[in-house]
């Protein structure tokens, strides 16, 4: 049954998301504030890097939820052995 692997699934996606929320408002107080200075923000990025490795870019998510579905169940592959 698939739907088993479906909260650890949404888990990681919000991990994403909330990694993607972070990154914006960095972006956004980068834009915005006059006296802004990116080597402040060195640290939380670093942070953020080791924090969110598992999510940090769609290739390390990808793996990531390869990690927990069988290889039955994941990918282009399982579909093709599924119609034949």
């Amino acid at each position: 049954m698939i739907i088993r692997y479906h909260d650890l699934e949404t888990y990681y996606l919000n991990r994403r998301l909330e990694l993607l929320q972070r990154l914006d408002s960095y972006a956004e107080q980068a834009l915005y504030e006059e006296d802004f200075d990116e080597n402040s923000l060195a640290p939380a990025i670093e942070m953020l890097k080791r924090e969110y490795a598992d999510v940090i870019d769609p290739e390390n998510l990808c793996q990531t939820l390869k990690k927990i579905y069988p290889d039955e169940l994941f990918g282009i592959e399982s579909r093709k052995r599924s119609y034949n």
